[in-house]
């Protein structure tokens, strides 16, 4: 069973500084705590969270729930950046919250033509996903392969490519907002984090040389 938090905040590791303008006691929600159901299946006991409604319990938590309503004069792209920000003041699981961030800055990068202030938010939440990730390897982590039968190991394993983590956006897109940039030293910070997950592979060596060859076009100007 994952770990539930009463908000990002209170996840170790991750340095989240909440706005100060959110008031999280106005958020419906805020207070819920989740029950742990218990259940065998295949011979083994596992544990899901329950999550109280009106109408009685969900699976799905209030930080994963959350819609926020759009304010006059706030344009799309603010009002998506806001619903993440109160998301993440209400109770929710490690997961919970890496798929909050991860669509909120793909939701945001969509708008970065009309709106140009969206992309130092989502190098934001880019970061604060890896930090994330980072401090808690199991929010990527692909469930292991627990099945009887060799053959259909095998079969899932081909599929998956051997992975042991599976794909994550902040990475891709901020080695790519970067590069772009000709940021190729944060680039490469970012590919080396990356690297420990499985994420952008290859790149480290590419950026490296592309460094390589700046460096020696420079010293030979």
């Amino acid at each position: 069973m994952e770990t539930w938090f009463r908000r990002l905040a209170e996840v170790p590791g991750v340095n989240y500084q909440p706005l100060s303008s959110i008031d999280r006691r106005q958020l419906p929600g805020h207070d819920l705590v989740p029950k742990v159901d218990r259940y065998s299946f295949d011979g083994k006991v596992h544990e899901s969270l329950s999550w109280p409604t009106r109408e009685g319990t969900t699976g799905a938590s209030p930080a994963s729930e959350w819609k926020t309503e759009p304010r006059k004069d706030e344009t799309e792209a603010q009002t998506t950046l806001r619903q993440l920000q109160e998301a993440l003041e209400l109770p929710g699981t490690l997961s919970n919250y890496h798929f909050l961030i991860q669509a909120s800055h793909e939701a945001l990068r969509s708008f970065a033509r009309e709106e140009p202030w969206v992309l130092d938010e989502v190098e934001k939440l880019c970061w604060l996903d890896i930090r994330l990730i980072n401090a808690h390897p199991s929010i990527a982590t692909l469930e292991p392969i627990s099945v009887d039968d060799k053959g259909m190991a095998k079969v899932i394993a081909e599929r998956r490519g051997d992975r042991r983590f599976f794909h994550v956006l902040a990475f891709h897109q901020l080695i790519s907002m970067y590069e772009r940039e000709g940021y190729l030293r944060e680039a490469l910070e970012v590919a080396k984090i990356g690297q420990k997950f499985e994420q952008c592979l290859g790149k480290v060596e590419e950026i490296e040389e592309r460094i390589r060859l700046a460096e020696a076009q420079a010293d030979a100007a």
